[in-house]
């Protein structure tokens, strides 16, 4: 019973600090109408934004495991969660958009919701590496989304753009809810995955392909139907579940048609590239320059990098989505928090608390995606 308490407690204390994270957001957003160009109200929104999701990631990951140890009964946890549509309503369930059929609208929404416009470039975001030659993909009869032409298109990638070691092409429209997830924020769930992923290797063998992700690939057999809204949801979605690694997005019909994605500040940049050897030339040099530390959890620092990569908004100096927080608690600001504990007056009562928090924390993160996983299949 003293668990159970604990975790009802922990639970209603987030939603009473959700609550009141909603309504500072709520007001700054309304000032923020009336200076919309007032930089403090925008870190301030930012801030807010990046703590109401992971105040509400906090609050999944605890309710998921309770119930899955049968701490707590399904409606148990209904019944202590926040309000997320504002008319009082408890547990309210979110809508499902499928990423697959967002359009401009529905983008409209996310992008007012996260602050995160959509900004087209005409520079590359990253000098090319040099490439000798390339060849166009050939597409199979079938659909894009056919197993055949999705095996052919990982084989091809791996020939035009060698993933470094440690790290794979995956075939991720297998997993058809890889990038499902929820955005509290923005009051939907989405739904969906990509075509195409790279991801670690490490994330492949464990089966957690989301929690390795350095690009999504969208494939178009038809430049026509390429769907920037529906790339720019997958950006979003995978730096949801890899946030450490800062994952790009790319559209491609595999031949000349290319399209990349990345977060810069305050928006999503998007480049057109200049045919099939300036793309592959870019995905060559970001993956030769921007290295993983050595356990592939995290990007390794770079250092006295030059000419446009290393400008703001360029390729490698690209930002964390603040919607990336939104689906689980981000340990490494604890780690900051445990560093400097001292010289912030904690004391060691504290510090061991926060550090059997982070490490709860992390344990939870690593079982709820098969948790959830047995949960749907019983």
């Amino acid at each position: 019973m003293a668990d159970l308490s604990f975790v009802e407690l922990r639970l209603q204390a987030m939603d009473k600090m959700i609550e009141d994270k909603e309504k500072e957001l709520k007001t700054t957003l309304e000032e923020l109408r009336k200076n919309p160009g007032d930089t403090i109200l925008l870190a301030e929104r930012n801030r807010l934004v990046e703590a109401l999701a992971e105040l509400n990631a906090d609050q999944k990951i605890l309710e998921d495991s309770a119930i899955s140890l049968g701490m707590m009964s399904v409606e148990g946890a209904a019944g202590l969660q926040p309000n997320s549509d504002a008319t009082g309503g408890a547990g309210a369930a979110c809508p499902v958009v499928s990423i697959s059929g967002i359009d401009c609208l529905t983008w409209q929404g996310l992008s007012e919701a996260f602050g995160l416009p959509i900004a087209l470039s005409s520079k590359a975001p990253l000098a090319p590496a040099h490439v000798q030659e390339t060849e166009p993909f050939s597409w199979q009869p079938q659909m894009e989304a056919d197993p055949i032409n999705r095996k052919a298109a990982v084989l091809y990638l791996n020939r035009m753009v060698p993933p470094p070691a440690g790290q794979e092409w995956y075939d991720s429209a297998a997993k058809r809810n890889m990038l499902s997830c929820n955005l509290p924020t923005a009051g939907i769930e989405l739904k969906g995955t990509s075509d195409v992923a790279l991801c670690t290797s490490a994330a492949v063998k464990a089966n957690l392909p989301e929690h390795g992700l350095r690009i999504v690939m969208e494939l178009k057999k038809d430049k026509a139907k390429f769907n920037p809204y529906q790339l720019a949801t997958e950006l979003v979605a995978a730096n949801v579940w890899s946030p450490g690694l800062k994952p790009i997005a790319v559209m491609t019909d595999l031949m000349d048609a290319w399209q990349l994605m990345w977060a810069a500040e305050e928006m999503i940049q998007m480049y057109t590239c200049e045919g099939r050897v300036e793309a592959i030339g870019i995905l060559r040099a970001f993956l030769e320059q921007e290295r993983l530390t050595p356990d592939s959890t995290k990007i390794m620092h770079q250092q006295d990098n030059e000419g446009a990569e290393a400008e703001t908004g360029g390729l490698l100096q690209r930002q964390r989505l603040l919607s990336a927080s939104g689906a689980h608690a981000d340990v490494a600001d604890l780690d900051d928090l445990l560093d400097f504990g001292n010289g912030l007056g904690l004391s060691d009562a504290d510090l061991h608390q926060l550090c059997c928090y982070k490490h709860l924390v992390a344990l939870l993160q690593l079982a709820a995606p098969k948790l959830r996983a047995e949960a749907q299949d019983s």
